[in-house]
């Protein structure tokens, strides 16, 4: 099947799980966000932020139900997957606050990013805020997998040690709802 049919099937089964929880009125984009958000640490405050108050109390109880699965996440976000309307996911991408923390991730990946796939995919700014949200979610070892093709043992350790690091300083809500939003956009 074609790479956009399944993303399409993807996002329709991520709508589907939304509208039962939430109604009809989300758009695909805004499902996704929605189910991005809830497989993040502090998916509340995240949807909080780029949705109305109301929804975020509205969806406390299905949190779990409603998150990004692995499968719909490699759909989504694999390193085959390629991605048209980027405009946005470039944008954040070259913010400073999203290079500075790419800076961290690759110095705390180079084995994997010394492989010629994972390096390739790694030069696209999609498959960057990919990973740096990857890095969010509950099952990131292999969200980061996905997105970059492979992974190397090595740098499991320090990825683990980045991702404490990372809980500890917290999230910056406001910039992490944005690269939800653009590679949300991206995605649809």
């Amino acid at each position: 099947m074609e790479c956009f049919q399944l993303r399409q099937e993807a996002v329709g089964k991520i709508r589907q799980r939304v509208a039962e929880s939430v109604g009809n009125w989300v758009s695909d984009i805004e499902s996704l966000q929605l189910s991005i958000a809830c497989a993040c640490r502090e998916p509340l405050e995240l949807v909080g932020v780029l949705f109305p108050r109301a929804i975020a109390v509205s969806i406390t109880s299905s949190i779990a139900l409603l998150a990004i699965t692995e499968d719909e996440w490699k759909t989504l976000f694999g390193c085959a997957t390629q991605h048209v309307r980027t405009k946005d996911v470039t944008e954040v991408a070259a913010t400073a606050m999203f290079q500075k923390e790419m800076q961290k991730l690759e110095q705390n990946m180079p084995c994997t990013l010394a492989e010629v796939r994972p390096q390739e995919t790694w030069s696209r700014p999609v498959s960057r805020v990919a990973a740096y949200l990857a890095m969010h979610t509950s099952f990131y070892e292999e969200a980061l997998t996905t997105v970059l093709g492979a992974s190397v043992r090595p740098d499991a350790r320090r990825l683990d040690d980045l991702r404490v690091d990372m809980e500890q300083r917290g999230c910056e809500t406001l910039e992490l709802a944005q690269m939800i939003t653009a590679l949300s956009v991206a995605a649809c």
